[in-house]
């Protein structure tokens, strides 16, 4: 794949800032309602710090590549979560794609992760890098897609949007129907991220705490025409078990461990 050369941190700042507001303009709004709960990450964490400093390592693991792939595990059998919802309708996707933020001078790019829960956190880590590199470089994926639609006659971007199947075909494949974005990297204990449609549930990490154990806080905010409080109650405690307890299925070697 040939890829368009790089643009300015200020014309990216631009771009970013321009499709930020398209994409929350008041048209797009969500009814959103949002919980929250916290996991104790101690024995994931120490799987990580092993997993980490084995020579054999292919990547460095960090907390959000353990979240992403435990994410994608606890999505698979509520498929409404990964859905979109558009012109008053639930459209399913073909497949789970995590959309995970990245800061990058003064807005922030997005790297889509599809399928995580068929994939190794090995493999996870090595794509985020990967995505990383190309963001800093000024060549990644979402903001080319977003030249491209400067390229578009107004006219025929006009169509495109009007257009369901075509529509949300596009938006899934380039931006994903699940994100997950971390303020704890920020040092910020918690937060509620925004979304809008067509996208229906997002998550957001906040800042471990180290009170006698490893807590992780986890939001989680859904569209409330589309999912009811009770089924995201029980998505957060899917998530949360996942974490606690489900260290060899996140990270095969763990089992291997002795905790």
């Amino acid at each position: 794949m040939i890829r368009q050369s790089s643009m300015s941190c200020d014309e990216r700042d631009r771009l970013f800032r321009s499709f930020q507001q398209r994409k929350f303009n008041p048209k797009r709004s969500v009814p959103a309602v949002s919980m929250t709960t916290t996991a104790d990450i101690s024995r994931l964490l120490a799987s990580r710090v092993k997993h980490n400093a084995d020579p054999c390592c292919k990547a460095k693991v960090t907390l959000t590549h353990f979240v992403i792939k435990a994410v994608g595990m606890a999505l698979e059998d509520r498929p409404t979560f990964y859905s979109a919802f558009h012109h008053g309708e639930i459209v399913p996707a073909a497949s789970i794609r995590i959309n995970v933020p990245v800061a990058e001078g003064n807005h922030v790019e997005y790297i889509v992760i599809d399928s995580p829960q068929s994939k190794s956190i090995d493999e996870i880590a090595l794509f985020v890098a990967s995505e990383v590199a190309l963001i800093r470089e000024g060549k990644g994926r979402f903001c080319s897609k977003l030249r491209e639609g400067l390229r578009t006659p107004r006219a025929l971007r006009a169509v495109l949007s009007m257009s369901s199947k075509l529509y949300l075909r596009e938006y899934n494949r380039d931006y994903g129907n699940f994100p997950i974005t971390n303020f704890g990297s920020f040092g910020v204990e918690s937060g509620i991220p925004t979304i809008a449609s067509p996208v229906i549930s997002a998550l957001c990490i906040g800042r471990a705490k180290d009170a006698c154990a490893q807590l992780l806080p986890l939001t989680l905010v859904l569209d409330h025409r589309c999912i009811d409080g009770a089924e995201g109650g029980r998505f957060l405690g899917a998530l949360k078990q996942s974490l606690e307890n489900g260290a060899e299925k996140l990270l095969p070697e763990a089992s291997r461990s002795a905790f």
